[in-house]
């Protein structure tokens, strides 16, 4: 059986819609901000996410989870099968995907005397990638439980290409946000995001959809 049918996958889902209507009870105003943060600011000044939280722990596997499912929703579509096994190994190798790359982002923050930068850019990647957890969420959740799952089996890919799109996007406007395009040694920051940004995303691309 796809791990999309499963019962696993259903009560993963529910778990996070649970408790993310908690936090978002107990905080006021706390996603309106988060679903405005490609127009503004407001959410990346108002949250930190570089102190170790139990709120950001939750966020930060909520948003592993659906980056790790929209990987996995390319996985299905190449292989054409997606068990809970596979599903997992995905969602932990994202995990130590993002920490991994995080720690490289401040080692070179500290290499080039620009740490506040780093942790700017890692607390804003954060919130975007939060921002697309919350985004996709009710996409996922509807294309999951209409048509007895049809849909989610036949439309997965669509959906994870299109959230490497709004990826790619938040991606490129945080960097524009920071000036990173605009600081000195234009060609050390270029190589820096090759480093970081291009050359790890394509590593993981091809590790995941490579293995079988």
């Amino acid at each position: 059986m796809s791990f999309y049918l499963s019962d696993v996958y259903t009560l993963i889902l529910v778990i996070f819609i649970l408790t993310l209507s908690l936090i978002n009870k107990s905080r006021k105003n706390h996603f309106r901000f988060l679903i405005e943060l490609p127009f503004n600011q407001k959410y990346n000044l108002k949250y930190s996410r570089l102190n170790i939280t139990l709120s950001s722990f939750i966020f930060f596997l909520f948003s592993v989870f659906i980056f790790a499912l929209s990987v996995s929703f390319l996985f299905f579509n190449k292989f054409n099968k997606l068990e809970f096994i596979d599903f997992l190994k995905i969602f932990f190798i994202s995990c130590i995907f993002f920490q991994v790359k995080w720690i490289m982002v401040l080692s070179f923050g500290f290499l080039f005397d620009k740490i506040e930068l780093s942790k700017k850019y890692i607390n804003d990647s954060f919130n975007s990638n939060l921002f697309l957890g919350i985004f996709f969420l009710p996409i996922i959740l509807f294309l999951s439980f209409t048509y007895n799952g049809n849909l989610i089996l036949n439309f997965s890919i669509y959906i994870g290409y299109l959230y490497l799109i709004f990826y790619t996007f938040l991606k490129l406007l945080l960097l524009f946000r920071l000036k990173v395009f605009k600081l000195g040694l234009i060609f050390y920051n270029i190589l820096y995001l090759c480093v970081v940004e291009l050359f790890p995303y394509i590593s993981f691309m091809k590790y995941i959809l490579g293995s079988n």
